[in-house]
């Protein structure tokens, strides 16, 4: 009885394991779309969260299979989110300022002009306003100077603090393609950067969909083209 038992028993598991060659595991459709779809194993900020496969289709024989899967993938906190936040905002309201500020400057020192052209000494009158309009400027040119120099600066600080920002959330990331793209890291950009606010704050998951084809081969099944 015992005998017929493990028989049994070991027929089950020939037929277990055969039907389950059939198909891809989970674990070889999870090293395929990690590997070649979502690859963040080598990411600072990045990570897998959560596997899920969702559906298997056979193919015209059974060396083929097709999977749809989905990999959710986690963004851990950058580091220092109020400071960043702080910043931006900061640059943001110079890039607005600033203008106002050379647009008020540029009126003062032009002035308005008080000539009245139906008067005999209208020609005479203009020509003391223009020589203080010049005097005006010539305290002014330097303070105008800087203000165009400090509004082209902060937009290149602006420019750098989102780059940098931007760089954090793929550091260490292998890149998929020649373009060096990470494509998990562009899920992650898809919002107004220059809005501190869409910025991402705390822990942030996007899940990624994939629909796969695999292969059998004597080492198992592979992603096929």
């Amino acid at each position: 009885m015992k005998k017929y038992i493990k028989i049994c028993t070991l027929i089950i598991s020939i037929i277990t394991l055969t039907a389950c060659s059939n198909s891809p595991s989970d674990s070889e459709v999870k090293k395929a779309f990690s590997d070649y779809y979502v690859n963040v194993a080598s990411c600072k900020y990045m990570s897998i969260d959560k596997f899920e496969k969702i559906n298997g289709i056979k193919g015209d024989d059974d060396r083929h299979y097709q999977i749809s899967a989905a990999l959710t993938v986690k963004l851990d906190e950058l580091p220092d989110p109020e400071g960043f936040k702080k910043t931006l905002d900061e640059y943001k309201a110079k890039l607005v300022q600033i203008p106002i500020d050379m647009d008020t400057l540029k009126k003062e020192a032009d002035g308005v002009s008080q000539v009245d052209w139906s008067k005999p000494d209208a020609e005479e009158k203009a020509k003391l306003e223009e020589q203080a309009k010049d005097a005006r400027w010539a305290v002014a040119e330097s303070r105008y100077t800087n203000l165009r120099n400090e509004l082209l600066e902060t937009d290149q600080k602006l420019k750098a603090l989102i780059a940098y920002r931007k760089s954090l959330i793929s550091m260490g990331c292998g890149y998929l393609d020649v373009n060096q793209r990470n494509p998990v890291a562009l899920n992650f950009l898809n919002f107004d950067q220059q809005n501190s606010d869409a910025w991402p704050v705390g822990v942030k998951k996007v899940t990624i969909k994939q629909n796969m084809y695999f292969i059998k081969t004597d080492n198992g099944w592979v992603l096929g083209n």
